[in-house]
């Protein structure tokens, strides 16, 4: 009955979405809309997973990127603790034994201090070698992800393939009977 009205309502000319498959028949075979939406959540699934692995090693990475930046800062303060205790004590020295250099050491531990403060702000560069280290082993990690995803895309559409095929040679072996109680369990 569901079926005539179907075909006079594809007859008459009313919207219906277009076939999917090859054949219409196989957009209302429910075992096979069933596989097919198996072997999208498995797809899925590995890709959340995969998704999962990117964000954790993000977060790693972003842990140890603080932490280097925490030992940069406290590096600047020790160095500018330094040249400030050096200037004192350039500024204790006797006068005989100061000299115009000491003017001109204060400017260059300027100059080192304030290195640190445009290394920090300057924009990331790939000629960094420890930049251009992680880049390349995470580029190598999501590569050995995609290779592991392509690997195990074909085998769910050939698992149904090879679960049809065997429903069928049940189908033609057996009567319907027992065919129903070894399939439909």
């Amino acid at each position: 009955m569901v079926s005539r009205r179907l075909v006079s309502k594809i007859s008459k000319g009313l919207p219906f979405p277009p076939s999917t498959g090859a054949r219409r028949e196989d957009d209302f075979d429910f075992e096979k809309i069933l596989d097919h939406g198996r072997a999208m959540e498995t797809e899925l699934t590995q890709v959340l997973h995969a998704n999962d692995l990117l964000e954790a090693e993000l977060r790693k990475e972003t842990a140890h990127i603080e932490a280097e930046e925490d030992a940069l800062l406290q590096l600047e303060t020790n160095a500018k603790t330094e040249a400030s205790r050096r200037r004192e004590a350039g500024r204790k020295l006797h006068l005989l034994l100061q000299t115009e250099d000491l003017a001109e050491m204060d400017d260059i531990l300027k100059d080192m201090t304030s290195l640190a403060d445009v290394a920090h702000n300057a924009p990331l560069s790939l000629e960094d070698e420890k930049l251009a280290a992680l880049m390349e082993k995470l580029t190598g990690h999501v590569d050995s992800m995609q290779g592991n995803i392509k690997q195990v895309q074909g085998i769910t559409q050939a698992i149904a393939q090879g679960k049809a095929a065997v429903q069928a040679t049940l189908f033609s072996h057996l009567e319907r009977a027992q065919y129903e109680d070894i399939v439909l369990g």
